[in-house]
């Protein structure tokens, strides 16, 4: 039993990964998950992610990604652009990931989330999709076209037309996180209702790693342990956990005691 102390937090969350668990002396091996990661870098993230969590998500979510798993990344802004092919998470395309992640700053002038969603799309490998594929929407989901490609609301309508029923038929689930109250909340509720995704809108650092982590359980089902109080029971079977911790301060301190 493992006690965990800090003079300020709200909540712990415990993860017990189900590819680490040991059964007859042999690990029982998830079939990992294909994500992919959408991330908008228009200018308008400027002014909707003004704490800028947009990198931090990003980073958590490197973290929470398993060797099993596979990750892609895209950025869109006037178009979309395949910035990491979807592949296992190796050392290589770990380091790769966090290389793109500090190229990231929002620059562009419009938003076409149409392009976004339907890049998304492709990215995802063709064939049986066996294992569990998500497409993670980091935006302010106001959808913005360059007026020499169109009117932004014959985009939308073509997105809910044409793009979403393909989500649908593919059972990829879209997650959209949406970072201030300023965003399109009723557009980005649409595109995950309709794909039995979830939208998260997340306004502090603090609140990433609940979002997170909600997203992780509801797409890998991993085997959770109850806290009770501050405590928690770990069986003796299980070789790792992954612990998640939501501080009220950022430097308030996390311990455990066995």
């Amino acid at each position: 039993m493992l006690g965990g102390k800090s003079t300020k937090y709200q909540r712990l969350i415990l993860m017990t990964l189900l590819s680490l668990l040991i059964l007859g002396g042999l690990p029982i091996q998830s079939p990992g998950l294909e994500l992919v990661v959408a991330l908008d870098t228009s200018g308008s993230m400027k002014q909707n992610d003004p704490h800028q969590l947009l990198p931090q998500a990003v980073r958590l979510l490197i973290t929470l990604v398993q060797p099993q798993d596979r990750l892609g990344i895209l950025t869109f802004e006037d178009g979309a652009a395949l910035k990491l092919p979807v592949l296992p998470l190796t050392p290589t395309h770990h380091q790769q990931s966090l290389a793109e992640l500090k190229k990231l700053a929002p620059r562009g002038l419009y938003t076409d989330l149409y392009a976004a969603l339907d890049e998304g799309l492709k990215a995802f490998p063709d064939g049986d999709p066996t294992p569990p594929r998500a497409l993670i929407l980091l935006t302010d989901g106001q959808m913005d076209i360059n007026p020499q490609k169109g009117q932004s609301a014959d985009f939308t309508a073509r997105l809910i037309q044409e793009i979403l029923p393909q989500y649908q038929e593919r059972k990829i689930p879209i997650y959209a996180v949406a970072f201030t109250e300023q965003s399109d909340q009723k557009f980005l509720q649409q595109l995950a209702a309709q794909t039995g995704g979830r939208f998260l809108l997340v306004q502090q650092a603090a609140d990433l790693y609940l979002a997170f982590a909600t997203i992780y359980e509801e797409l890998e089902h991993p085997q959770l342990a109850p806290v009770i109080g501050d405590q928690f029971m770990i069986d003796a079977n299980v070789q790792e956990a992954t612990l998640i911790i939501s501080r009220a301060q950022p430097r308030a301190a996390v311990g455990l005691i066995d």
